[in-house]
């Protein structure tokens, strides 16, 4: 077993989210990032440098460290992580582990010196269980979203799955021009273009696949898969305005939740809700309204190297 294959296997056997797979790593190579992988008998995680103004920078850790959190891993963790912190000038250290919340969670982290920042990833999400029979999947669901399934499909909408490399890039600018839209009606922020041209040529292991649904050939919605170990993730979504009555972000997701479990995945994740973020409740109701249960995660926590210099970063952040 290579480098990769072995890196991956053991982030898939700890249930560790895709975040720390080996091609998400590559990923932030592509997009100019150093990246530090540490596969550590304690925790193994990959570390990325995200570079600041005047030569300053800071290491993140997302869905990470991977590995059993108590006292001593913590502490064992730290003490490695910040020579790679201060070799790099990198003032403090963010992590958010892919870990449920929980009080005992929450007082191991405070213990070591970590203080709770603004969450960078989702701190809920919704996981489907894709062991159930579609029948129940169906029931569980709410009476529109079956409903609008049933007339998706009789009005013609069909689902088509895009997973070969030179496929995507082909549908990517379509993808693109309706994100974009969807972003505006919904007051959601996006990252630049290149990220997610980068997602889409995700090959391998840790991989991105993308669903359309078309009304005759018109693609009028889209979707990004990623999929990794056992679970399918519902990552981005976009669809055309104005054809609102086939309701093909419904039938194009239930159409992608039957792949997955076709596949043996065990579970779907939705991949963030918020019941408090107005522009995310729009997209929370509709997550919700295919079942699946709530999982809360522990959040993002810092832990500074540097006070001053920490304390001065998120003054000017919050001036921004």
């Amino acid at each position: 077993m290579n480098e990769k294959s072995s890196w991956n296997h053991n982030i898939i056997s700890n249930n560790a989210s895709f975040l720390q797979s080996w091609e998400w790593g590559e990923l932030q190579k592509h997009l100019g990032r150093d990246v530090f992988r540490f596969p550590s008998n304690s925790f193994m995680y990959t570390a990325i440098r995200y570079p600041l103004p005047l030569h300053q920078s800071y290491l993140y850790i997302p869905h990470g460290p991977v590995g059993e959190w108590n006292e001593k891993n913590v502490e064992t963790f730290l003490k490695e992580i910040k020579e790679t912190a201060k070799s790099k000038k990198s003032f403090f250290i963010r992590i958010d582990p892919h870990e449920k919340h929980s009080d005992d969670f929450a007082r191991l982290l405070s213990s070591a010196g970590f203080k709770k920042t603004t969450s960078v990833q989702p701190e809920e999400t919704l996981l489907l269980d894709l062991s159930r029979s579609e029948e129940t999947l169906l029931r569980e669901m709410e009476h529109d979203t079956r409903y609008s399934i049933r007339t998706a499909e009789k009005r013609g909408v069909r689902v088509i799955r895009i997973n070969m490399y030179e496929e995507k890039k082909k549908y990517f600018e379509i993808f693109w021009s309706l994100f974009e839209k969807t972003n505006t009606r919904h007051g959601l922020r996006a990252y630049p273009k290149r990220y997610y041209e980068e997602i889409f040529s995700l090959e391998g292991e840790c991989r991105s696949e993308i669903f359309c649904a078309l009304l005759d050939e018109k693609v009028i919605a889209m979707a990004v898969i990623i999929s990794f170990g056992d679970v399918a993730t519902y990552l981005y979504a976009a669809s055309e305005r104005g054809y609102g009555r086939y309701n093909a972000p419904t039938f194009l997701l239930w159409e992608i939740i039957r792949t997955a479990k076709k596949e043996n995945k065990k579970y779907f994740d939705f991949w963030g809700i918020s019941d408090t973020k107005k522009e995310w409740i729009g997209v929370t109701a509709f997550k919700k309204s295919f079942g699946g249960i709530p999982v809360y995660f522990g959040g993002t926590w810092d832990y500074a190297l540097n006070t001053p210099k920490y304390i001065l970063y998120n003054v000017l952040k919050r001036m921004i």
